[in-house]
């Protein structure tokens, strides 16, 4: 049986992030009490600067200012167990596996509109709505040698996905008990990857 293997990435949160979150609260706080002594040209001022500064963090994709950044340690799954930086976990003393798997980064589908769902109406192409999935929202809880442990990743594309998923079938022939559910099916993926056009990450 051939061995696979794939890397995640997971988020880790920003040392910085309590400060970020103590200046901004200390700013804002500033902002409503001294609300009654602004001139208006103040107030357009800082009321824009107070509501732009968590949209740039939020929609910034290079912010130094964002609360959680990628760790640079990889979460690989293989065939063999599970290693995070320097901890490994061993397929030998994994006992259970619970994925939730949330696609991957990029992965664009078409979701329903909320007028397909009117009562009294049929669905139409233009009710669907556009979506761009970051992909980080797949988590696995495990429990090895009696310790249960838990991780939120993101998988880089279609290619670790797949990976992913026969990673999970080497664990259950190996006596692990692993189960999962999947945000969407393997033929809705694969549907809206060829209809996007969506690059795979397969090795052709």
């Amino acid at each position: 049986m051939p061995d696979h293997s794939v890397s995640a990435l997971i988020y880790k949160y920003n040392p910085n992030a309590i400060w970020i979150l103590s200046v901004y609260v200390i700013c804002f706080l500033w902002f409503c009490i001294s609300l009654p002594s602004l001139g208006s040209g103040e107030i357009y001022v800082f009321g824009g600067a107070l509501i732009a500064a968590p949209l740039y963090v939020r929609y910034s994709k290079k912010s130094p200012f964002k609360l959680r950044t990628w760790d640079e340690r990889r979460l690989i799954f293989s065939s063999d167990g599970i290693q995070f930086g320097e901890d490994s976990y061993p397929v030998s003393g994994l006992e259970t596996a619970a994925f939730y798997l949330d696609t991957f980064n990029g992965f664009e589908y078409r979701e329903r509109g909320p007028s397909s769902y009117q009562k009294g109406t049929s669905p139409g192409a233009n009710d669907n709505v556009y979506v761009r999935s970051d992909g980080d929202k797949s988590t696995i809880s495990f429990r090895y040698k009696g310790v249960v442990t838990d991780f939120t990743f993101c998988l880089e594309n279609y290619a670790a996905f797949a990976s992913l998923r026969w990673v999970m079938t080497d664990w259950g022939a190996a006596g692990v008990n692993v189960v999962w559910k999947q945000a969407f099916e393997d033929d809705f993926i694969t549907q809206e990857m060829e209809y996007y056009g969506t690059p795979s990450g397969l090795v052709e």
